[in-house]
C-alpha cells in the first residue's frame, strides 16, 4: 500500500500516578484512605461501637435464614438484558481495583452456622472518621486498593509490589510460563529473591502450609476464580502488548518512558470500556453526567453505600457452573464451587494458553443471571470448598459497615421510604411468595429490611439494569471517580484527541482479540453470544433467536443468521452468508463468497477473493482490506465504503484518482484488486460514503 504522511505521538509526555494513589486528589483515595458514606449510618451507636449482629441460626436476623427463606433458588433465570458472564464478572474486575475492605481481627461473632462464616465472623479493619456533618467521629472501613480506576489490580497499589511485578530488564509486566500470570517462583528468579519473598512481597498467593499457591499481582482477590484470572491475564497482556507497539514506533524512547506509556494506555482502555461499554449497559448510555474534566472539589474516595451494597448485584449475576469452550462452541461446564476451589485452593484456576482460552470463550457465550434478588446455589452454598453462603457475607457486611437498613438508606438519598414490607413489595413488583419470606424473616417491620436484599428486589429504574437505590449510588461513585482523578484519559491526553479518538474506538473485543489466542469474537464482548461452529466439511449452520457467533470454518458453508444482531464467519471455503434480521456483521473469508445483510444496517466484509456483496434493506457499510475484486449489487446513495486499510485514501479527491466508469459500473481501483459498484453513477459519490484512513500510529 502507498505510505502517507502519518500522525505520530513521539511528543507525547505521561505524568506518572504513584503507585499508592497519593499526590493525586487532595480530597483522598490513596491505598489505605477509609471508605466515606453519603448517607447517615445505622449502626447501633453512632459511632459504630454497636451493631446489629448475626443472630443464632434461625433468629429474626440471621443471614443465612434470610438467603435461604428469600434469596434462594435452583433455577437458571438468564439476564433479559442478554449480557454475559464476562460482564458480571468483569464487575468483579472492576471493584478489585478500587475497592477493597481490610479484613480486620478487633471483633470477631460467633455464627452457629459454620456453612455461613466458617463458624466465626471478623468485623472489617474500621478508622474513626472526621468527617462533618453527617457522619463525624464514626467508624470507617479502610480501602486496600487505590479509589482510582488505575488498575491497581494489574500493576500493584505500593512501589514494593509494583517493583517486583515489572520485568527488571524491560518495560513489560512479569509473565509467567506461556505469557500467563506469573507465580512467586518467576518473580524470584527474575529478581534474584526466593518465592517465600516473592509472595511476602506482592499479593494474590495463599498458603497453606506447603508454600505459597496461586498466581501473584496487585489484589489479594486475584486468584478467587479462573475468569478473574482471565481478566487479569488481558489486562496484563494490554500492557505488554502496547510496549510492543511503542517500542516499534519510538525506538529511541527510554524504557521508563515506554512503560509509563504503557500504563497509562492500558489504563485508558481499561476506564473506556468500564464507561462506554460496562457502565452503558449497567445504567444507560447517558445515565453519567458528560465529562467536562478533572475537578479537584470532587471526593474520589469509595462510598461505603455504593461498594457494600448497590454493587453486591455481581453476587446475583452470577450462574451455578461456568461454561469452558473451544473454538467451535463445543466444551464443558465446571461448577462455581469447583471453579472457586481450583482456583483459589488449588492455585491452577488457568494451567495453559489453551486453558485460558477455553475459560474466555466460555464467559463470553454464557448468559449471566437476572438481578431480582434471587441467588443460584452455587453462590450461597459452594464456595470455597467450604459451603460458604456469599448472600449470607453480604447482610451481615451490611450492618458491619453501619449501611444495613434498606428505609434508612433510602431516606438519607432523599428518596422516598415504604410504610411496610407489603408497601415495598407493590412498588417494586415483588411476587406473592417473596413476600411472604420477607415476612418470615422480617415479620412486620419494613424496619428490619436488610439494605442489600431491598436493593437486589427493587425493580429496575428506567435504562438501568438496577434499582432507583443502586442505580443513584451506581452513578454518583463512578462520576466522583472519573472526575476527581487527574490522571483520568481524557484530561491525561486532552492535548492528543487523535489518540482520545484512538482509545474510544478501541472495544473489549478488540482487546482480548490481541491478547488471547481466540480467533473469533462477537463485536459486543458482554453480549452472551451462542457461539455455533461448523467442521472441516461444508456445513449448514442457523442461528438462534438470540445473538449468534456463527463460524464456518472449512468447506463450502450456509450460514444464517436469526432475529437480532449476528456476527457471521464463512471461513476458507466458497460461502453463503445470510444476516437476517438485526444490525448483522458478516465476514466472508477466503475464496468467492456471496453475502447478504438482511433486513436492517450490516456490515460486510468479504475477505480475500472476488466476493459478491448485497446490503439488502438497512443502511449498510462495505469493509474492503483483504483483496480481490468485489462487487457491491446493490449499493445506494446512504450507504458506506470502508476503504481505512488503505494509507492511500484519504479523502474523495483519492477515490477520484482512482475511479474508473463502464457500463454504469463504477471501479475504485486498489492495489491488490477493486470495488465496483454495479449499476452506480460516479457523480453520486460523496465524502460522507466513505470511510478513509487517518494514518494515526497505532499505540
Amino acid at each position: 500500500m502507498a505510505t502517507k504522511s502519518r500522525v505520530g505521538f513521539s511528543s507525547l509526555s505521561v505524568t506518572a500516578r504513584e503507585n499508592d494513589g497519593s499526590g493525586n486528589n487532595s480530597q483522598g483515595g490513596a491505598r489505605f484512605d477509609h471508605y466515606v458514606r453519603v448517607t447517615p449510618n445505622s449502626y447501633g451507636a453512632s459511632d459504630g461501637s454497636v451493631w446489629d449482629r448475626p443472630d443464632a441460626e434461625g433468629g429474626a436476623n440471621d443471614p443465612r435464614a434470610i438467603s435461604d427463606r428469600v434469596l434462594a433458588t435452583s433455577q437458571d433465570r438468564p439476564a433479559h438484558e442478554g449480557v454475559n458472564e464476562l460482564f458480571q464478572f468483569f464487575g468483579q474486575f472492576i471493584t478489585h481495583d478500587i475497592a477493597g475492605s481490610q479484613s480486620g481481627s478487633d471483633e470477631r461473632v460467633a455464627s452457629l452456622d459454620p456453612h455461613v462464616f466458617g463458624g466465626t465472623f471478623s468485623r472489617d479493619a474500621f478508622v474513626m472518621s472526621d468527617e462533618a456533618p453527617l457522619n463525624a467521629n464514626v467508624r470507617e472501613q479502610i480501602d486496600s486498593q487505590t479509589a482510582f480506576m488505575d488498575l491497581s489490580q494489574v500493576y500493584g497499589p505500593s512501589d514494593e509490589i509494583n517493583a517486583l511485578l515489572r520485568d527488571p530488564d524491560s518495560a513489560k509486566l512479569l509473565t509467567g510460563s506461556g505469557g500467563l500470570l506469573p507465580h512467586a517462583d518467576d518473580l524470584a528468579a527474575a529478581h534474584g529473591i526466593t518465592a517465600a519473598e516473592a509472595a511476602a512481597g506482592t499479593l494474590g498467593a495463599v498458603d497453606f502450609g506447603g508454600g505459597p499457591v496461586g498466581t501473584v499481582g496487585g489484589d489479594a482477590r486475584m486468584n478467587q476464580q479462573a475468569q478473574l484470572l482471565a481478566d487479569q491475564t488481558i489486562f496484563l497482556r494490554n500492557h505488554n502488548w502496547h510496549v510492543d507497539q511503542l517500542e516499534k514506533l519510538y525506538p529511541g524512547w527510554s524504557t521508563e518512558k515506554v512503560y509509563q506509556t504503557a500504563r497509562a494506555l492500558n489504563e485508558a482502555d481499561f476506564q473506556h470500556v468500564v464507561y462506554d461499554e460496562y457502565l452503558a449497559k449497567l445504567v444507560g448510555k447517558h445515565a453519567l453526567s458528560a465529562y467536562s474534566g478533572f475537578d479537584a472539589r470532587v471526593d474520589p474516595r469509595i462510598i461505603n453505600e455504593w461498594s457494600t451494597v448497590a454493587f453486591r448485584f455481581g453476587h446475583d449475576q452470577a450462574s451455578a457452573s461456568d461454561a469452558k469452550l473451544a473454538e467451535d462452541g463445543s466444551g464443558t461446564t465446571v461448577g462455581l464451587g469447583d471453579n472457586f476451589t481450583q482456583s483459589f485452593l488449588a492455585g491452577n484456576g488457568i494451567t495453559s494458553r489453551a486453558d485460558l482460552d477455553l475459560w474466555v470463550r466460555g464467559e463470553l457465550a454464557q448468559a449471566a443471571q437476572e438481578i431480582d434478588g434471587k441467588v443460584s446455589d452455587g453462590v450461597r452454598n459452594e464456595l470455597f470448598g467450604l459451603g460458604f453462603d456469599l448472600a449470607a457475607v453480604d447482610i451481615a457486611r451490611g450492618d458491619d459497615h453501619g449501611v444495613g437498613d434498606y428505609n434508612a438508606l433510602r431516606a438519607g438519598l432523599g428518596l422516598s421510604t415504604y410504610s411496610s414490607l407489603g408497601a415495598f413489595a407493590r412498588a417494586n413488583d415483588v411476587d406473592a411468595a417473596t413476600l411472604s419470606a420477607l415476612r418470615s424473616v422480617y415479620g412486620s417491620s419494613i424496619g428490619e429490611l436488610d439494605s442489600i436484599v431491598g436493593v437486589l428486589l427493587e425493580k429496575e429504574a428506567k435504562g438501568s439494569m438496577l434499582g432507583e437505590t443502586a442505580t443513584i449510588l451506581t452513578v454518583t461513585q463512578f462520576e466522583n471517580t472519573r472526575d476527581g482523578d487527574r490522571f483520568w484519559y481524557q484530561e491525561r491526553f486532552a492535548d492528543h484527541p487523535e489518540l482520545i479518538r484512538q482509545i474510544q474506538d478501541t472495544s473489549l473485543a478488540d482487546i482480548i482479540a490481541r491478547t488471547t489466542g481466540i480467533n473469533r469474537l462477537y463485536h459486543d464482548a458482554f453480549v452472551a453470544a451462542e457461539r455455533i461452529g461448523g467442521t472441516s466439511a461444508s456445513d449448514t449452520l442457523n442461528g438462534t433467536d438470540g445473538a449468534d457467533l456463527i463460524i464456518g470454518f472449512n468447506g463450502r458453508d450456509t450460514l444464517s443468521g436469526g432475529a437480532v444482531s449476528d456476527d457471521l464467519y464463512g471461513g476458507d471455503g466458497r460461502d453463503a452468508l445470510f444476516g437476517d434480521g438485526g444490525h448483522d456483521m458478516l465476514w466472508g473469508g477466503a475464496a468467492m463468497d456471496t453475502l447478504r445483510g438482511g433486513r436492517h444496517g450490516d456490515t460486510l466484509d468479504g475477505g480475500t477473493g472476488s466476493d459478491l456483496l448485497f446490503g439488502d434493506a438497512g443502511r449498510d457499510t462495505f469493509v474492503f482490506k483483504g483483496g480481490g475484486y468485489d462487487h457491491v449489487a446493490d449499493f445506494r446513495w446512504n450507504e458506506t465504503i470502508d476503504l481505512s486499510a488503505y494509507s492511500e485514501f484519504q479523502s474523495l479527491a483519492d477515490v477520484r484518482d482512482h475511479v474508473t466508469e463502464r457500463h454504469g459500473n463504477q471501479t475504485i481501483h486498489l492495489e491488490d484488486g477493486a470495488v465496483i459498484l454495479d449499476d452506480y453513477a460516479g457523480h453520486r459519490l460523496h465524502t460522507y460514503n466513505f470511510v478513509f484512513a487517518d494514518n494515526t500510529d497505532i499505540v
